[in-house]
C-alpha cells in the first residue's frame, strides 16, 4: 500500500506560483482557458450568454449584486495591504 501524499507535497515551493496548491493552480488555469476558446471560437453566441446573463444579474440581485461586489472590493483592498 503506498502512503498517504503529504498536503505540503503538493504546494509550490518556487517560481511565479510559490505557495500555491498545483491542482488550484491548474484548475484555475483551465476554467479561464475554456471561457477564453467558447468566447473566441463562437462570439455571437457567448455575446448573447454574456447578455443574457448579466440581464438576470440586473433584474434578479439589483442592489444585493452592487453590495456583495463593494464587500468584495475592500476585501480584496484589505487583503492588499496587510
Amino acid at each position: 500500500m503506498s502512503e498517504p501524499t503529504n498536503p505540503q507535497d503538493l504546494v509550490a515551493a518556487s517560481g511565479p506560483m510559490k505557495g500555491l496548491h498545483a491542482g488550484m493552480g491548474l484548475a484555475a488555469k483551465g476554467m479561464v482557458l475554456a471561457f477564453v476558446i467558447f468566447t473566441v471560437l463562437n462570439v455571437d453566441f457567448a455575446s448573447s450568454v454574456f447578455s443574457t446573463a448579466r440581464s438576470w444579474i440586473e433584474a434578479s440581485l439589483s442592489w444585493y449584486y452592487i453590495l456583495v461586489t463593494i464587500v468584495m472590493l475592500f476585501v480584496c483592498l484589505g487583503l492588499m495591504v496587510s
